[in-house]
Parts: structure tokens; sequence; C-alpha cells
């Protein structure tokens, strides 16, 4: 059983990376920034993963997902010189509820309103908790980064 549980992570794992890596590509990530964009991936998969894995639902797997991977794009941004954007969206797009909405859609056509209901609110729980997790961590990170650009400006002038 466990065995079973670790190959799937590790499928998992490696579609997400896969996938992000289209997307890095899709969007001309700078080459010396892919890797770094397939670390933000991989930290927001573990941190989804772990959070339903522990009991957690979708909303709140999601809102950490997104407020980790939102978090480390933030400071690597700042490190590596280059536009947080760049890091967020590869690094959530494995969040997005591409298959909830495809079923979700399939119902409505089709008239089946159990799976239609079914698949919606999976579809918005999840789309909501990536969108409050990453306005949280830039609500947050707005004032600290002023802060740091004002030591940075004032030790710049003592110089």
């Amino acid at each position: 059983m466990i065995t079973e549980e670790i190959i799937r992570g590790a499928l998992i794992m490696l579609a997400a990376m896969i996938g992000t890596l289209g997307v890095a590509f899709a969007f001309n990530v700078e080459k010396r920034v892919v890797g770094w964009v397939l670390l933000a991936s991989f930290l927001c998969c573990v941190a989804y993963d772990t959070t339903v894995a522990l009991g957690g639902g979708l909303f709140v797997a999601s809102i950490l997902g997104s407020s980790v991977t939102t978090l480390y794009s933030y400071v690597m941004a700042r490190l590596i010189k280059t536009p947080v954007t760049v890091m967020i969206i590869p690094g959530i797009i494995i969040l997005v509820p591409g298959g909830k909405l495809y079923y979700t859609m399939l119902g409505a056509v089709s008239s089946d309103m159990e799976m239609f209901s079914r698949y919606g609110k999976e579809a918005l729980l999840v789309a909501s908790g990536l969108a409050l997790g990453i306005i949280a961590v830039t609500a947050i990170s707005r004032p600290i980064n002023a802060l740091l650009n004002r030591i940075l400006r004032e030790k710049n002038n003592r110089i």
C-alpha cells in the first residue's frame, strides 16, 4: 500500500513538473528561471497534497498551495530579479481546476444536475482558494516590500 501511494505521488509530481514546464515554455520564461519555476510548482504540489492527505478540504488545500507558491515566488523574484508573475503563473497552474470545469460543463450539457453541482462546487472551491491564497500573500507582501525598499534606499544614501 505505501509503495503504491509513493509511486502514485511521484507520478503526480512528474506530471505536474511536465505541465509546469510546458506553461513555462509557452510563456517564454527565461532558461535561467525555469528551474526556479519548477521548484515553485513542486512546492505548490507538496503543500496541496499534504493538506489533502491531512484531511484538509479542497478550499484549504488550494489556499495553502497558492500561498506557499506566491510567497516563494515573491522571494525568488526579488533574488533572481525577475517579475513575480513569471514565477506565480506557471507555479500554480497545476491547481487550476480544468478537469472539474470540464465535468461541470459536461453535466450542464447532458442535463446531469448531480454531476454539474458536484464538480461545479469543487471547481468554485479550488478557484476561490487559489485566488484567496494569492491575494492574502500579495496583501501582506506589499507593505513588507515597501519597508525593504525604504531600508535599502536609506542604506544607499549613507554610502
